[in-house]
């Protein structure tokens, strides 16, 4: 976990933040990393609840959702169920604002199947985030996940506007860029719209190595 973390800081990141549910994971979390930047929550729809997470062998790959056909996929069989603690992502955000003392400009959602869950609730600080990287699958991998429109659908109702898109063609499973264009920044913010994109870019081929390979992409 957090194995990425320098990644983000050579495509151009600042600070980065992590919102982690797997507390298994502690012991795997690289000498460098700040304990202080790691917030041990899964983001869901509520604040100061608990869910049950659900372990897989490939532990990066646990949800709290089971998966539609777990026989299909290839190091994520459920092989442990913990609990958890519960945040928004409003609280999630507001934690890394204020942790760092300004806002987060750049946002990846990676929450395995709860990104429609997270988007459902209203965030008045998501405006301010200038893009999302949303890992998408065009099919419905989880059982109680929200559907790739309902998401769609929720990111263009914070103002945001789908500029890339990345698909494994042999899953369907992948990344999206989603620039937001109601924010009173966003004519500053097309300036450097090469460098989110060259960022974006760096992410999916450098972070997501195993990208094209015949594996589902978690």
């Amino acid at each position: 976990m957090c194995e990425e973390n320098n990644d983000y800081l050579e495509s151009g990141c600042e600070f980065v933040s992590w919102v982690e549910a797997n507390v298994l994971n502690i012991d795997s979390i690289p000498d460098t990393i700040d304990p202080g930047a790691i917030l041990w929550s899964a983001i869901t729809d509520s604040n100061d609840s608990t869910i049950s997470l659900k372990i897989s062998e490939n532990s990066v790959s646990s949800s709290i959702f089971n998966l539609v056909n777990e026989s299909d996929f290839v190091g994520v069989n459920v092989v442990n169920e913990i609990t958890v603690p519960t945040i928004t992502l409003n609280s999630a955000i507001a934690w890394a604002n204020n942790r760092v003392g300004q806002k987060v400009d750049f946002l990846v959602l990676d929450i395995q199947g709860a990104e429609g869950l997270a988007l459902s609730m209203p965030s008045e600080l998501l405006f301010d985030i200038s893009a999302i990287s949303i890992e998408v699958s065009r099919r419905g991998l989880y059982s109680t996940e929200q559907n790739y429109s309902y998401v769609k659908a929720r990111l263009a109702q914070f103002g945001f506007s789908r500029t890339l898109t990345f698909i494994n063609p042999l899953n369907g499973h992948g990344d999206e860029l989603w620039i937001n264009r109601s924010n009173p920044l966003y004519m500053r913010l097309s300036l450097k719209l090469f460098s989110i994109i060259r960022s974006f870019i760096f992410f999916l081929f450098k972070v997501r190595g195993k990208f094209f390979s015949k594996e589902p992409a978690y």
